[in-house]
């Protein structure tokens, strides 16, 4: 303000910059990026950390989800592979409240899935899921063969692992909604948002009994 009232014509130009911004954002979008920047290691490729920008940005959706963010902030991961995380919890939350909607809220879900005593088994899920629909990938790690063998691995180790009940269920929820996903749009580009296209038998298979058999389309 002291600058201002020193030199009208900086004031003035101002006001036309004010008036030329608020133009701009009626007649175009505007996207906004937080990055922050910290050395953590001299040895830092940043050539890689390039290059995995490049790769992530045109496909993953228009509007991320924080939870996403927090992932990739707290354990590196890509931002597809965290996108994709978030969306397997809120699935499976889809899929599990209806059993108890105390233990198995959103946050219950998500707490499981991502603590640090868990995370390699839900990014082993999530690798699962990348391999099964990644295109680059060779077809002879997309094969059902393959890649039933490894959710079956994953599974024996979760129910071995000696995790609690609810921890079981999360995990193993998690690896139904990979082993029932028909088709995604992870790997479009310019995407709006993540959408999987499931097996409705996942959704409703606790409700199934000799009475209610029929799975809906």
């Amino acid at each position: 303000l002291a600058a201002e009232a020193a030199d009208p014509a900086a004031a003035g130009q101002n006001a036309v910059n004010a008036a030329n911004y608020d133009k701009m954002l009626q007649t175009n979008q505007v996207a906004m990026f937080r990055i922050l920047v910290e050395p953590q290691d001299k040895n830092v490729d940043m050539d890689d950390i390039n290059r995995r920008l490049k790769h992530d940005l045109p496909t993953v959706s228009k509007w991320m989800d924080d939870r996403a963010i927090t992932l990739i902030s707290k354990y590196g991961l890509s931002a597809r592979k965290a996108e994709l995380i978030v969306a397997l919890c809120d699935v499976s939350h889809a899929i599990l409240a209806p059993k108890d909607p105390y233990e198995f809220a959103r946050s219950n879900i998500e707490n499981v899935a991502t603590d640090s005593s868990r995370i390699d088994f839900t990014m082993e899920i999530a690798d699962l899921f990348v391999k099964r629909f990644d295109p680059s990938v060779e077809h002879a790690e997309r094969d059902d063969a393959t890649f039933q063998k490894r959710a079956d691995e994953i599974r024996r180790r979760v129910l071995e692992s000696g995790e609690l009940a609810t921890a079981q269920s999360v995990l193993c929820t998690l690896l139904d909604v990979v082993q029932g996903t028909y088709r995604t749009n992870l790997f479009m580009a310019n995407r709006f948002g993540l959408s999987l296209r499931l097996d409705p038998k996942i959704c409703v298979q606790h409700l199934l009994d000799d009475y209610r058999n029929e799975v809906p389309y």
